[in-house]
């Protein structure tokens, strides 16, 4: 065995116990904060997708339905980075008029004081578009 493969072997176990490490964390947190969710997941195995460190060291999901076939054609990080990118260039965006409806329809009052309540909860809320335009590139972890 080479001495790469070795250190790779190294840095794919260091990785699985990381990972093992922060899902033993994530579901003492949730223990104490959402119980159902810690008593879901507590024993979970992955059946569909599981993260492996690729053959290139990066972190990816691997798909192990379909061979071990990775998720993300190279690394997931600068994918995404790639991704919010292009959108940058030539964004489509809507614009919607929130306006309260004014309706004496009976059989639409629960859906009518629902939509009201939520039009209620956006008017001062901050529009990320309106205070700071998107930026050509993001910071990446």
């Amino acid at each position: 065995m080479k001495l790469d493969d070795s250190l790779h072997k190294a840095q794919v176990q260091q990785l699985q116990l990381l990972l093992e490490s922060q899902f033993r964390k994530n579901i003492t947190f949730f223990a104490s904060k959402a119980p159902r969710v810690a008593e879901t997941y507590k024993n979970y195995t992955p059946e569909k997708v599981k993260l492996q460190l690729s053959d290139e060291g990066y972190l990816n999901l691997f798909n192990l339905t379909l061979n071990n076939k990775p998720v993300y054609a190279y690394d997931p990080q600068q994918f995404c980075q790639d991704y919010i990118d292009e959108y940058a260039k030539q964004p489509n965006f809507y614009r919607v008029k929130n306006t309260k409806p004014r309706t004496l329809d009976r059989e639409n009052i629960v859906f009518m004081s629902t939509i009201c309540r939520c039009l209620e909860l956006l008017e001062n809320q901050p529009t990320r578009l309106r205070e700071k335009g998107i930026e050509k590139t993001t910071d990446t972890v």
